[in-house]
């Protein structure tokens, strides 16, 4: 289970944009 937050940790680090589409409240 890990693996999967690195994994989405590494996706949301490399690309903003995509974690502003995921979480646009949380910026």
């Amino acid at each position: 289970m890990q693996s999967a937050q690195v994994f989405v940790l590494a996706v949301m680090l490399q690309s903003p944009t995509l974690w502003d589409t995921y979480f646009p409240k949380q910026v």
